[in-house]
């Protein structure tokens, strides 16, 4: 099911991360490793997740996807070993809810592109999942992702 798409502003978000190559072809995403990583990286800093997780795609290439998959945190960290202080930028973002198994979140997409097209909008290339039910605990049939891509300045 795809939620109806509108435009928000967001503040930016301090984040840590783990940030990955993978081949287009190959969509798996290690999930688990890294946000266990994160969160183990958290707890040593102390710190806490203040939101849901995320996977971004910065850009999407043709052969490969920069992929970075972490968690919204209070103030920017440092780097501690591979886990890396990011941001999901402020700005203008076109967003809309898609829930169930993520199989089907190509509908999302594909309404969130109707709705660029029906607004005059383009994107920067750059899109976020906001993962509002853990992937790794909640049925596929339960799973609530907020898709974020963020929009041309102008």
């Amino acid at each position: 099911m795809v939620d109806e798409c509108e435009m928000v502003e967001r503040p930016a978000r301090p984040t840590m991360a783990v940030r990955l190559r993978v081949p287009a072809q190959d969509m798996t995403l290690p999930l688990a490793d890294a946000f266990g990583a994160v969160r183990q990286c958290l707890n040593e800093l102390g710190e806490e997740p203040v939101g849901p997780a995320y996977v971004a795609y910065p850009s999407m290439g043709r052969q490969n996807l920069d992929v970075e998959m972490g968690f919204p945190v209070a103030r920017p960290l440092r780097n501690k070993g591979g886990v890396k202080a990011s941001e999901i930028p402020a700005g203008k973002y076109a967003t809309c809810l898609h829930a169930g198994p993520y199989g089907g979140i190509d509908a999302a997409y594909a309404a969130l592109s109707r709705w660029l097209a029906a607004n005059g909008q383009q994107t920067t290339g750059a899109a976020y999942e906001m993962l509002l039910t853990d992937p790794l605990t909640t049925p596929a049939p339960a799973m609530e992702i907020q898709i974020l891509l963020r929009l041309k300045e102008g």
